[in-house]
C-alpha cells in the first residue's frame, strides 16, 4: 500500500483531478478499470444478479451503486446487460414451455420412464407479456402527449434561438408549428 491509503494499480491508471490546474493522481483501490467493468457487465448478463456480479469483481454493493450513479456509460452498460440477461431467461423459459422438460418417472414395476412436463402457467404468462408488449407498441399517440412533445420542442427551439440571438418572425414560428402538426398527423396515421 502506498502513501495516503493508495495501492499500486495498472500503470496507465490514475485520473486527472482538479479544476483550473488538473493533476494526475495515483490509482486508487476504489477506481474502476475497463476490465472490471467488462467482467461486471458480463456477469450481470449471465446471471441477472448484481450481488453476484459485485462479488465477482471484489466490490461492495455500495461501491457498485455509487459507480453506477456517477458514470452514465456504466449505467447504460448495466441496463443493457440486464436486458440481455432477462431476454436470455425469457428465451429459456419459452424453450421449456414449448418443448417441455424431461422428467424421469418411477413405474410401479420398478422400471423408469422418461416423460415431458409442460409448464402451462409459464407459457400463459409469457404469452400475456408478449401480447401486452405488442398492444402497447400499437397504441396511437395520445393528443395530449403529442401536444406536450410539441411544446417541449418549441421551447427548446426558442431557448436555442435566444442563446444564439436569432430573430424569427411570427410567420416562421407558425410554419414550425404547422410542420410539427403535420408530423403528428403522419405519425397517427402510421400507428392506427
Amino acid at each position: 500500500m502506498g502513501s495516503g491509503g493508495r495501492t499500486a494499480g495498472p500503470a496507465s491508471a490514475g485520473t486527472l483531478r482538479g479544476g483550473a490546474s488538473p493533476k494526475r493522481t495515483a490509482w486508487r483501490a476504489s477506481d474502476w478499470t475497463p476490465q472490471m467493468v467488462e467482467h461486471f457487465v458480463e456477469t450481470i448478463a449471465d446471471s441477472c444478479n448484481v450481488t453476484l456480479a459485485a462479488r465477482a469483481i471484489g466490490r461492495s454493493m455500495t461501491n457498485v451503486y455509487r459507480h453506477r450513479a456517477r458514470d452514465a456509460t456504466f449505467r447504460r452498460q448495466w441496463e443493457q446487460a440486464l436486458a440481455i440477461g432477462y431476454s436470455r431467461l425469457e428465451l429459456m423459459l419459452l424453450e421449456r414451455a414449448l418443448h417441455g422438460v424431461e422428467k424421469v418417472v418411477a413405474l410401479k414395476d420398478g422400471g423408469q420412464s422418461v416423460m415431458r412436463d409442460y409448464d402451462n402457467r409459464t407459457a400463459l404468462a409469457l404469452l400475456r407479456m408478449h401480447r401486452d408488449g405488442v398492444a402497447s407498441s400499437e397504441e396511437p399517440i395520445a393528443e395530449q402527449e403529442y401536444a406536450e412533445a410539441r411544446d417541449r420542442i418549441l421551447a427548446r427551439i426558442e431557448r436555442i434561438r435566444e442563446r444564439k440571438g436569432i430573430r424569427v418572425e411570427k410567420k416562421g414560428l407558425a410554419r414550425c408549428d404547422a410542420l410539427l402538426t403535420l408530423i403528428g398527423r403522419a405519425t397517427e396515421g402510421k400507428s392506427a
